[in-house]
């Protein structure tokens, strides 16, 4: 950390105290505040129970569903929480990877933005498909960009595997390196990118009978354009909170022409196109904010190159305090489902106010929420206890008829 000032070393700090006291402490409460990991989880009973693949939601998530079935059988929540957690940890070291094959300055800064993060944190310490898919992303990127072509693109199909979204960024990665490497061709790389990567939904394909249906998301189409905008504005936000997201744009826009000298160096346009791509998709389906994890690693990438690491740093005391307190400027008005019921949101009014940060509130609700997701049909068999082993059902078994005789 030599190369860092006062500044910036105490938020290296900061950020993986916190980011690792979180996960210690996170990892025992069950499998995640989002009832998609029991939808996960379901896919992979299913599967055993029934001998065949059904992906838990569209456009499936195999790598994913398989990885965390097999540890939650295992061990249960506490099982497949360590699994992700270590996952997460090991990208966080190829973030820096990438940082310093890059040749970027000050490269620990980018995993100390993403631990920053609480929607980071939360992902790392929870058996969802975010932190599975990044750190395979991240992986492939540095086998590439270290000569391991072959390796690197395998790993980069199973991100996609594990995300489809993962394909968009992995296939704008292999075009970048290879315009990079003096007008290399990229139309062979993207080619195997892509057909490794339908090797992983051919299970998807079979089990929709063999049609395109599954090429589909949940999408809040219902709440029209303007909802659309909305979500996305009052969502992009949220991973660094108001107060640092602000902050930091007031001094990226004191120095702006520092982004303007660092226009045409191929790094910085590396990380603009991953976090341009990112936002695209989710600005197509502005729902979950963890989405926007994999953008996280390029804007600080970008951010270096254009010698801006005091808006780094910005953004990192803005996600540690966004973990501690939410200040927020409107309240969002929510239908009443019940204690269990999915969350709605129906409408929003100007209402500045304080409640607990991002880290608090699922230290808070972890356990309510693993009460309300162990059911029938997110799981096929519901769980005794989240940290016992998940169950596995009894194989169905389907009649055979008889054969006729001649």
């Amino acid at each position: 950390m030599q190369d860092l000032n006062r500044w910036e070393r105490g938020a290296v700090i900061a950020a993986f105290a916190i980011f690792g006291a979180f996960l210690l402490y996170r990892l025992p409460l069950g499998y995640s505040h989002d009832r998609d990991a029991y939808l996960m989880l379901g896919a992979w009973q299913r599967m055993l129970a029934e001998g065949h693949y059904v992906p838990s939601r569209f456009p499936g998530y195999i790598v994913a569903e398989f990885a965390l079935g097999i540890a939650a059988t295992l061990g249960g929540a506490v099982a497949s929480n360590i699994f992700v957690a270590l996952l997460s940890i090991a990208s966080l070291w190829t973030t820096y990877a990438i940082g310093r094959e890059l040749e970027v300055e000050k490269p620990l800064l980018l995993p100390a933005l993403m631990a920053a993060c609480p929607y980071v944190a939360i992902a790392a310490s929870s058996s969802m498909d975010y932190m599975i898919a990044y750190a395979l992303l991240a992986a492939g990127m540095l086998l590439c960009l270290r000569g391991g072509m072959l390796w690197g693109i395998v790993l980069l199909a199973a991100a996609g595997g594990a995300r489809l979204t993962n394909w968009a960024l992995a296939a704008a990665f292999l075009i970048w390196l290879a315009r990079r490497r003096d007008g290399e061709r990229w139309y062979g790389s993207v080619a195997a990118l892509t057909f490794v990567t339908g090797l992983f939904y051919l299970p998807v394909w079979i089990s929709a009978h063999l049609g395109f249906g599954w090429l589909s998301a949940a999408l809040p189409d219902d709440q029209g354009l303007f909802g659309l905008l909305a979500r996305f504005a009052y969502k992009v936000v949220q991973p660094f909170g108001l107060i640092g997201t602000l902050a930091a744009g007031a001094l990226l826009l004191v120095q702006r022409e520092r982004l303007q000298a660092a226009w045409r160096d191929p790094v910085f346009r590396l990380g603009l196109l991953f976090v341009a791509v990112t936002l695209l998709i989710f600005a197509r389906a502005p729902i979950e904010i963890s989405y926007l994890i994999f953008a996280i690693p390029f804007l600080g990438l970008l951010l270096l190159q254009a010698r801006l690491s005091g808006v780094l740093v910005l953004l990192i005391a803005g996600g540690l305090f966004a973990g501690i307190l939410h200040v927020d400027l409107i309240a969002v008005r929510h239908r009443d489902t019940g204690p269990c019921g999915p969350v709605m949101a129906e409408g929003a009014r100007f209402a500045p106010g304080v409640a607990a940060g991002v880290l608090l509130a699922e230290i808070a609700d972890a356990r309510r929420w693993d009460r309300c997701f162990n059911r029938r049909p997110l799981l096929v068999e519901p769980y005794a206890t989240a940290n016992s082993p998940l169950p596995v059902p009894p194989r169905i078994t389907r009649p055979r008829f008889p054969r006729q005789s001649d």
